[in-house]
């Protein structure tokens, strides 16, 4: 079952956060470091107690299986851009034994749904290039590649 995130998750969905930040850290220390609880919650009530924020979790068995996370946004006054209010999808967790059983998916759908009844126009994400799994899901439901950033690193 996808819901809107409750008082009653935080300690679940703190423990997904942990999960989300140790696949970035096995991914590469080279760009993340291992936040500190505060950083962490800080980070929770972002999402937790926005006006302008989404915090979709799942539910299956009695846990916490999954959260998406975002934010709604207008786009920035540059000459460029039509006006538009965008849903950036921050963040989409799934505990490993879930993986694989559609979740993604159901949170995915839901979240594109939520941005339906916002009336937002456009929904977008930026993902790390190592994360292959979550750009099959955001192609798989119609996202289009819309820019690329590089980076030179000198040294530390």
């Amino acid at each position: 079952m996808i819901r809107p995130y409750e008082k009653k998750d935080s300690e679940a969905c703190m423990a997904l956060w942990a999960v989300f930040d140790k696949a970035l850290l096995e991914e590469s220390e080279y760009f993340f470091r291992e936040p500190m609880p505060k950083q962490i919650m800080e980070r929770h009530k972002k999402y937790s107690q926005g006006r302008d924020s989404m915090f979709l979790v799942c539910e299956k068995e009695g846990e916490i299986a999954g959260f998406i996370l975002g934010m709604m946004r207008k786009t920035p006054s540059v000459a460029l851009l039509r006006d538009r209010t965008i849903l950036e999808i921050h963040a989409l967790s799934v505990l490993e034994k879930y993986q694989g059983r559609g979740i993604a998916g159901e949170l995915m759908e839901t979240a594109l749904e939520f941005a339906r009844k916002q009336k937002v126009q456009d929904v977008e994400s930026q993902l790390w290039v190592f994360n292959t799994v979550t750009e099959k899901l955001f192609i798989k439901y119609g996202f289009k590649v819309q820019s690329r950033k590089y980076r030179f690193h000198i040294h530390d």
